[in-house]
């Protein structure tokens, strides 16, 4: 586990520093915001609509050969990249099907991944080691904003796209090394479109896991609408260092969340890891927002994505736990792209609550004179007023989700899987197991094919 989630950790701090060139390139190639906004879709769209179809792949074909294909895709994308750079024929169209590509690959190498954990990882130890799993996005974050910007004024794009390439030949390579438990795969008996359709089946069947899906619904409509407005505050008392210091901040915050999970292994019940947390991602947003001040603002952010760390390694952790390990690909991934479904309503949404907000504490504004006295008045502050708002609102949000026993409990009404001496091999069947297991019958993982067919029968 340690040496894939090593190689997966350099390839996405090398996918993250292309990003970030890539963003800087659209900008300074136009000067529009637009370009930089269409290159940021392009990145996460098609990840989002493909989850579903990520998950049924992870599902039905050995993980670790889903992923050695998803490194060998991204590489080949990138290189031909570097070869557009170097010849000096990139246009804008070509960076945007290159997103689109690495983003698509996204979708299939991410499910693969987490479920991959639980293979590897003995059950007391998900927690840690989803904490590891997810170090890779914040090194990224902490590190783009930094390295690339000295990258492309030393060596240019092209050479900091080629050390992008080099980071997926390291995934690739340390793939290459490990061999996962052969428990999986022997055979599957059920269709790919119902393979796509399990994990909502699976999600529909268990009222504990729709209602972490609506909590997260809820929290990341919020969490989006306070990333969007972060920029634009920060902006509004400062310059663009001040962004970049705040960002690789909370990349800090990231990873440094990432490492005391992993050394710590989270709260006893791990609902309450997963939904307390929410409430210290709303405590960061507010110290985003509170004072025009980039010290405030970067203790905010490493206090922001230090908690979404944390909570993100308790989730991954119940999924692992309740999901048996043949159905955990097409899960996570449903599970994912409906907690982020809320997500555009997020951009959206943003402009004209920013606008609405932005008289408020001007200057002889209607909260000039109460909220103004905290949070400071001109220009700018009622985005932060915003920020404010969105960062009480997910306090509230968290202690009304501890407070809610199908929630906080939730690992109560959902047993353990079981993995079983036998390989599976209907997935459907087994699926099909797992349901009745709800309602008092048989384990729910493990079973051989005659026990789970005569159990559908009964």
């Amino acid at each position: 586990f340690y040496l894939v989630a090593a190689g997966q950790t350099v390839s996405l701090i090398g996918s993250a520093l292309t990003s970030f060139a890539l963003g800087v390139w659209a900008y300074q190639r136009s000067g529009r915001v637009l370009d930089y906004a269409l290159i940021s879709m392009l990145a996460m769209l098609p990840a989002i609509v493909a989850g579903p179809l990520g998950g049924a792949v992870a599902d039905r074909i050995d993980r670790r050969r889903v992923m050695l294909a998803c490194d060998a895709v991204s590489a080949t994308a990138t290189v031909s990249l570097v070869a557009a750079l170097w010849s000096d024929s990139l246009a804008l169209w070509q960076v945007g099907l290159i997103v689109g590509v690495m983003s698509l690959v996204t979708a299939f190498r991410r499910p693969a991944y987490l479920a991959a954990v639980a293979q590897l990882v003995p059950k007391p130890y998900l927690v840690q080691a989803n904490g590891l799993a997810n170090l890779g996005a914040g090194l990224g974050t902490l590190i783009a904003p930094l390295a690339g910007g000295a990258l492309i004024g030393l060596v240019g794009l092209p050479w900091v796209v080629v050390v992008d390439v080099a980071s997926f030949l390291v995934g690739l390579a340390a793939l290459l090394r490990v061999r996962f438990p052969d428990r999986l795969f022997r055979r599957q008996e059920e269709s790919f479109a119902r393979t796509v359709v399990g994990g909502w089946r699976f999600l529909a069947r268990r009222r504990p896991l729709l209602v972490m899906i609506v909590f997260f619904m809820v929290e990341n409509y919020l969490g989006t609408l306070a990333v969007t407005l972060t920029v634009p505050s920060v902006l509004s008392f400062s310059g663009t260092t001040a962004v970049g210091v705040v960002t690789a901040v909370g990349g800090a915050g990231a990873v440094a969340g990432s490492l005391l999970v992993a050394l710590w292994g989270g709260t006893a019940r791990r609902a309450t890891g997963m939904v307390g947390f929410v409430g210290g991602v709303g405590l960061g947003v507010v110290l985003v927002g509170l004072r025009p001040s980039v010290t405030l603002a970067a203790v905010g952010a490493l206090v922001w994505w230090a908690s979404m760390s944390i909570l993100n390694a308790h989730w991954l952790a119940i999924i692992q736990l309740k999901v048996g390990p043949e159905l955990q690909g097409r899960v996570l991934a449903t599970n994912q792209m409906l907690a982020v479904a809320m997500t555009p309503l997020a951009f959206l949404t943003a402009p004209p609550l920013a606008e609405r907000f932005s008289g408020l504490l001007d200057r002889g504004g209607a909260l000039a004179g109460t909220a103004g006295r905290v949070l400071g008045t001109g220009p700018g502050r009622g985005t932060g007023l915003l920020l404010v708002t969105c960062g009480a609102l997910l306090i509230v949000w968290a202690a009304l989700g501890l407070s809610y026993r199908p929630l906080r409990y939730m690992e109560d009404e959902l047993p353990d899987a079981v993995a079983g001496a036998e390989i599976a091999e209907d997935l459907d069947a087994l699926q099909a197991a797992a349901d009745l297991a709800l309602t008092g019958g048989a384990p729910t993982d493990g079973l051989s094919d005659s026990s789970i067919r005569a159990r559908r029968a009964d």
